[in-house]
């Protein structure tokens, strides 16, 4: 066995001990999960009908760096407590969790690459926008980057809920624009939009009158550079007249692991943005 399945084995029996010890109704176990950018190994909690992954991978880094296993299991073990989804018994869970007007204000969207991961995509509600695929999630806790907790809208919550995709999306990027707020900053020479956090903030692209609004400030029409799944690069047209050369250096900084990891890709494509059109790719 790897170092890493060490690991991996032992987080999963301290959590399995503690979980047995106090009598909780949450169960753990092992599984690769998906997420619209990658795989990774995740401890997965499980309530009734509710599960909550966390990632071991991550973990992992974290135990190199000097935590402790029983420290992992416990960090675990309390974030899924934190979730509130998992207060009382396996049976009232999926009851709380079924009634959509206490969830949609915590709905957010995710912008990720449409070719990314389809098995994950075939599970999940999702909107393609050119060589872009919007998804839905849950906030279930935090609200800064380094402690942000959220489940994944499956394709079963609409039937639960009993709403349509439409009603989800538009719900979603609604409340997402108030639980991640946009920001438009100049860095270096360049602006950026993402949101407060700096995480997952390309979706902003998204929230209603975002790109109008930068449309107004640059007083033009303006190129979308897809630095990330967390931000984008912005470029008013006339301050670069080729988009064929613009891509050519997305590509080449996508290249780059130094620059941008697997699961942190968003495109190689350039965007534009301008009146009557819309967005647009250019490139």
């Amino acid at each position: 066995m790897t170092d890493f399945e060490v690991f991996v084995m032992a987080v999963l029996y301290e959590t399995k001990t503690r979980l047995d010890r106090s009598g909780s109704p949450m169960k753990c176990s092992l599984r690769m999960a998906d997420t619209p950018t990658s795989k990774y190994t995740a401890l997965c909690i499980s309530c009734g009908s509710l599960q909550r992954l966390t990632n071991l991978n991550d973990m992992y880094r974290a135990h190199l760096d000097g935590m402790s296993v029983s420290d992992i299991a416990a960090s675990i073990i309390d974030s899924a407590l934190q979730c509130g989804f998992f207060e009382g018994s396996a049976e009232t869970v999926p009851e709380k969790f079924a009634d959509y007007s206490k969830i949609k204000d915590r709905l957010f969207i995710r912008l990720s690459n449409s070719r990314s991961n389809p098995k994950f995509l075939s599970e999940v509600p999702h909107c393609s926008i050119f060589d872009l695929v919007m998804t839905c999630h849950i906030l279930v806790s935090g609200r800064n980057s380094s402690d942000i907790q959220s489940i994944t809208v499956r394709n079963s919550f609409l039937e639960l809920w009993k709403i349509s995709e439409e009603t989800l999306f538009a719900d979603a990027i609604s409340s997402g624009a108030k639980l991640f707020p946009v920001s438009f900053d100049r860095y270096e020479g360049m602006y950026l939009l993402t949101n407060r956090q700096k995480m997952f903030g390309a979706a902003s692209i998204l929230y209603e009158n975002a790109l109008e609004t930068v449309r107004d400030f640059f007083g033009s029409g303006f190129y979308i550079l897809p630095s990330s799944i967390h931000e984008v690069i912005l470029i008013p047209e006339r301050m670069a007249k080729d988009p064929e050369k613009l891509k050519e250096l997305v590509i080449c900084v996508n290249s780059l692991p130094e620059c941008l990891t697997e699961g942190d890709f968003l495109s190689d494509h350039v965007y534009s943005y301008r009146m009557p059109d819309g967005l647009s790719v250019a490139a």
